[in-house]
């Protein structure tokens, strides 16, 4: 190897660490449910919260519920896991619903109770 090439794998190489490095600082900067405590395990979304507390007061199965409510299984599964902290609206509304809750509990879990009020000023007529 000559002189001047070991220069050059020397910056690629650093330049290799800093992109990993870049890419650990990015990892660390997840949503905070996804983040590890200060006890080591995992916290968990208020809507994950939600949805396990409601399928272990109700003993159903992850499969049980998404076939009673209509709701799809793999982003049920990724509530669960704190992967989807959000809903669009009609996912939002299907989950409550399957629930037998108001809408306002899973918009509150999601941090959108604006858009439950901009539902209910819209079917209520007053804009």
């Amino acid at each position: 190897m000559s002189e001047q090439t070991k220069p050059v794998l020397t910056s690629r190489a650093t330049g290799l660490k800093a992109i990993v490095n870049g890419a650990s600082e990015i990892r660390s900067s997840e949503p905070q449910s996804r983040i590890s405590n200060q006890e080591g395990g995992l916290q968990r979304s208020p809507l994950a919260d939600l949805v396990n507390d409601h399928l272990r007061s109700n003993a159903l199965r992850q499969i049980d519920f998404c076939r009673q409510a209509g709701f799809d299984q793999g982003l049920l599964s990724k509530i669960l896991s704190s992967v989807v902290n959000t809903l669009n609206v009609e996912s939002a509304l299907k989950l409550a619903e399957g629930m037998c809750l108001p809408p306002s509990v899973v918009f509150d879990a999601i941090g959108k109770r604006d858009v439950h009020e901009t539902l209910i000023r819209l079917y209520s007529g007053s804009e």
